[in-house]
C-alpha cells in the first residue's frame, strides 16, 4: 500500500520551513547569535552568606523529607493505575476478540456480553481504507490514503500523507506504520494504542519512534465520531498529528470529514479535509 512520491525542492516554501523545523535545520536568529553567556549570579558573600546558607539547611531538609513522602504516594498511585489499567486494557482486548470471533472468551458475570461484529461495522474491522483530500492553505493541500487490516485486538496500520505545494513546487511525505492493540468496551466504542514508525521524506529522508492512540465513538451505524492522534520525534524535534473526523454514511461506505493538525514546533500543516471510507 505505500508508494512513497519523488520529493523534488525548490527555493523553500511553507513544506520547506516544515522541512526545516523536523530536521533541525533552521539558520541561527539574530537573537541567538552572538549572545554571552549568561554569568552565574553571586549571592551574599562573607559573613551574611554564611548565615543566610545556615538559616537554610532546616526548611531544606524539611524539604527533602517532603518530597519523599510525595514521590512514595506517587509511586503507590502509579502502581495502583498501572494494575487497574491491565485488567482494564486487557478486558477490552478480550471483548475484541469476542466480537470478531462470535465466541464468549471470557464469559463471566462482569463481562459486557458485547454482541458478535457485524460485516461492515465501524469499529474492530477486518479490513478499512480511508481516502482523504486536504485544503492547508492557498498554495498547500494533501491526499491521504489510510489502511487497516487485522482481525480482533491485532491490527497493523499503514498511512501516507502527501503534501503538495504549488508555489514555489514542492513535495513532501509522511508515512506512520503501527502496530495496532484495539480494544472494544462496547459495540458503539473502540479504544486503540498503536507504536511503530514515522518516515519523513522530504530533501532527505530521516525516521523516528510513532505512537498513536485513537478514539471510536459510533453510537449508530450511519454515524460516527473518531479521534487519532499520534506523535513522533526526529532529531529531538517533537511531531504531533490531530485527526478528528465526522462519520456519515452506511455499514461498507461513508463520507468522513473533519479536521487535522499536523504541527512541528514552529512550523504547522493544518486544514480541514473530506474524503471517503471503506469497511469490511
Amino acid at each position: 500500500m505505500i508508494c512513497l512520491f519523488p520529493a523534488i525542492h525548490a527555493s523553500a516554501g511553507k513544506l520547506g520551513d516544515v522541512e526545516a523545523d523536523v530536521l533541525g535545520e533552521r539558520p541561527a536568529t539574530a537573537e541567538t547569535e552572538g549572545e554571552p553567556e549568561s554569568e552565574p549570579h553571586e549571592g551574599v558573600s562573607g559573613h551574611h552568606a554564611g548565615k543566610q546558607d545556615d538559616s537554610g539547611s532546616w526548611m531544606r531538609l524539611r524539604d527533602d523529607e517532603q518530597d519523599s513522602i510525595g514521590d512514595a504516594m506517587g509511586r503507590a498511585w502509579l502502581g495502583m493505575l498501572a494494575r487497574a489499567s491491565f485488567f482494564v486494557v486487557g478486558y477490552g482486548g478480550v471483548e475484541s476478540w469476542n466480537r470478531a470471533s462470535g465466541d464468549n472468551v471470557m464469559d463471566s458475570e462482569f463481562a459486557f456480553n458485547v454482541p458478535p461484529r457485524k460485516t461492515g461495522e465501524s469499529t474492530i474491522p477486518f479490513v478499512r481504507i480511508d481516502v482523504s483530500y486536504q485544503d492547508v492553505e492557498r498554495d498547500v493541500d494533501s491526499m491521504d490514503v489510510r489502511a487497516e487490516a487485522g482481525y480482533g485486538p491485532f491490527a497493523v496500520e499503514v498511512r501516507e500523507t502527501h503534501y503538495n505545494e504549488s508555489v514555489p513546487s514542492d513535495h513532501l511525505d509522511l508515512v506512520r506504520i503501527h502496530l495496532l492493540y484495539r480494544t472494544s468496551y462496547a459495540a458503539i466504542l473502540e479504544v486503540d494504542a498503536g507504536l511503530g514508525a514515522l518516515i519523513f521524506n522530504g530533501d532527505r529522508t530521516e525516521s523516528s519512534w510513532s505512537f498513536t492512540l485513537p478514539v471510536l465513538i459510533h453510537p449508530t451505524d450511519i454515524a460516527g465520531l473518531e479521534f487519532r492522534p499520534s506523535w513522533a520525534e526526529i532529531n529531538d524535534n517533537r511531531i504531533v498529528d490531530y485527526d478528528l473526523g465526522l462519520i456519515l454514511g452506511w455499514r461498507y461506505v461513508a463520507v468522513r470529514t473533519g479536521y487535522r493538525w499536523m504541527e512541528s514546533e514552529r512550523e504547522d500543516l493544518n486544514g480541514p479535509f473530506i474524503g471517503a471510507t471503506f469497511r469490511w
